[in-house]
């Protein structure tokens, strides 16, 4: 019988959100992991799950400042097994660059956390973040802390989401169908939409590009067939 059956995305972002919260050794190794030693971010305010702004959400939002009152934000993207959706990795950098426009913090960092298998094989979307923790070195750092059983514990889920949770692809005949039907609709009905073919590997799940952008039109089209696929 396992701890959980399977993990989700949501049960490792309130892991790291109470562990950010609640442990100074924690968030110390964190930093370590990212920034470096070098920065003198001595003061934690508060961490923040699901944050959203006008071109998307952020999974967790950290908050630090150093000894001048210079707030440094961090922005962290995690993932089990989801596809990124398009532009997401992209709009983590707009959101950035936005915060620090508009003087809501002095510096701001976005990371990724995910299994080191997924960060290897999505290194086009992973390139875009400042930082990447991967879940091994995260599950490792659970073990040999001073929590003991909570320790233990949360390492244990990590150990779920890596052996569980790495996303592979299964071809779904039905879906593959519904997909081909969906497309020669398309093309009868809305071909400005240019609805993409069905690809030889083809799977349910993900998301289709658009090879004109219509806006709602397109959108809308899209996350209907989404629903029946």
């Amino acid at each position: 019988m396992k701890l959980l059956n399977g993990v989700r995305e949501r049960d490792i972002d309130l892991l790291l959100l109470e562990e950010f919260t609640c442990s100074n050794e924690f968030r110390q190794w964190f930093l370590a992991q990212t920034v470096g030693t070098e920065f003198d971010l001595n003061k934690f305010h508060r961490a923040y799950h699901s944050v959203y702004s006008m071109n998307g959400e952020s999974d967790l939002i950290l908050k630090f400042s150093n000894s001048d009152i210079d707030p440094c934000w961090f922005l962290i993207e995690n993932k089990v097994d989801a596809l990124f959706q398009p532009e997401q990795a992209r709009r983590y950098t707009e959101r950035k660059d936005e915060y620090i426009n508009t003087r809501v913090c002095a510096r701001y960092y976005t990371v990724i956390i995910a299994p080191s298998k997924y960060l290897d094989n999505h290194a086009e979307e992973v390139q875009h973040f400042n930082y990447q923790v991967d879940y091994e070195r995260l599950r490792d750092w659970f073990i040999n802390s001073s929590l003991g059983q909570r320790g233990q514990y949360k390492a244990e889920i990590l150990s779920l989401a890596l052996k569980d949770g790495v996303y592979s692809p299964i071809f779904n005949p039905v879906a593959a169908q519904n997909w081909k039907f969906c497309h020669e609709l398309m093309q009868e009905i809305a071909p400005e939409i240019c609805l993409p073919p069905l690809a030889s590997n083809y799977t349910a799940g993900g998301w289709k590009e658009l090879t004109k952008k219509n806006t709602l039109l397109g959108e809308l089209y899209i996350r209907t067939l989404a629903e029946i696929t």
